[in-house]
């Protein structure tokens, strides 16, 4: 007689495989929930309302102390944008300005320059002298006065104007009471 040999394979049973997983999920959150519940700190989150310590007083009064309190109305020491710098005289009868160039870009087949001067002027003109050894291109642009500062309009020049190179940018700005001047060096591709 012929014993019928069959095969037994205990994997290929679906009920014992999603028993085995669903047991390997529950170890693997129980030893979660016992680390997490090992590792926990309790903490008070009441309030004391209880009268200050000596010590607790006198922290308090030696932070009042180190506290640097000034008037608001004082603005002397204030660096704020919102306030113009003082000019200064110049030698030919004019007040002196700072100018600042804030932008100076090379953008496809233009070049633009921006720049701040830092006063209101309501009226007023801008010169850029842009040279390169013996070159010159010069343009002029009106100002325009914003609530703490001025801003020269702009200048777009067109790079058909410039040689590839580097040139010196002069700014200068000059109304019938305030005059100021800057430079920068520039580079055309």
């Amino acid at each position: 007689m012929k014993k019928l040999k069959t095969k037994h394979n205990f994997f290929r049973r679906p009920a014992v495989i999603i028993g085995l997983l669903f047991t390997l999920a529950a170890l693997l959150a129980g030893g979660f929930w016992w680390y997490s519940q090992s590792n926990y700190q309790s903490t008070d989150n009441s309030i004391d309302y209880s009268d200050a310590s000596e010590e607790e007083k006198q922290g308090g009064e030696i932070s009042k102390e180190e506290t640097v309190e000034t008037d608001p109305q004082d603005k002397s020491n204030s660096t704020g944008s919102d306030q113009p710098s003082t000019p200064s005289d110049t030698t030919d009868g004019k007040t002196k300005v700072s100018i600042v160039i804030t932008a100076a870009n090379q953008n496809g087949t233009i070049y633009q320059l921006r720049s701040l001067i830092e006063t209101v002027a309501s009226e007023g003109t801008c010169t850029l002298t842009l040279t390169k050894g013996t070159t010159s291109v010069v343009k002029t642009a009106p100002t325009q006065s914003n609530p703490s500062t001025s801003t020269c309009q702009g200048f777009d020049i067109p790079i058909s104007e410039l040689a590839p190179g580097t040139w010196r940018a002069s700014l200068v700005f000059e109304n019938s009471t305030l005059k100021g001047s800057v430079e920068k060096e520039i580079t055309i591709q």
